[in-house]
């Protein structure tokens, strides 16, 4: 998270192969590398608990709580510099995001993003 507020950033890949890996690693000076056991890529996404600092929710629109995720905290910016409103706090307004998930004891599974959303037979789908 540290290195996240430090203005690093995720380089995801699909699929695990050394040469691209490689690749991946001297274009984007990536200095940490996490992996995910293949037996998992079918699930949803699990992210965890939120820093201390932010807050976030899921606007669920069906039964099991599935919706998009805004989030709030002081680890968001206010604006830019021309169009800051000074009655406006981000640490007290929601933010929405493109994200879908549910929570589950607190913790945060993302399932895909409201713009890739397919709906059909009356079900959302997140490819």
């Amino acid at each position: 998270m540290a290195m996240l507020m430090a203005g690093a950033s995720h380089v995801l890949i699909p699929k695990f192969e050394a040469k691209s890996a490689i690749e991946i690693v001297e274009k984007h000076d990536v200095i940490a590398l996490v992996t995910v056991l293949a037996k998992f890529k079918d699930q949803e996404a699990y992210v965890g608990k939120p820093a201390p600092h932010v807050e976030l929710r899921t606007n669920g629109d069906d039964f099991i709580g599935i919706g998009t995720v805004p989030t709030r905290g002081l680890d968001l910016m206010i604006g830019y510099a021309d169009q800051f409103l000074a009655s406006d706090s981000s640490a007290q307004s929601w933010t929405g995001t493109d994200d879908v998930g549910f929570t589950d004891e607190h913790q945060l599974w993302l399932i895909g993003q409201e713009s890739s959303r397919i709906k059909t037979r009356g079900a959302n789908g997140y490819p």
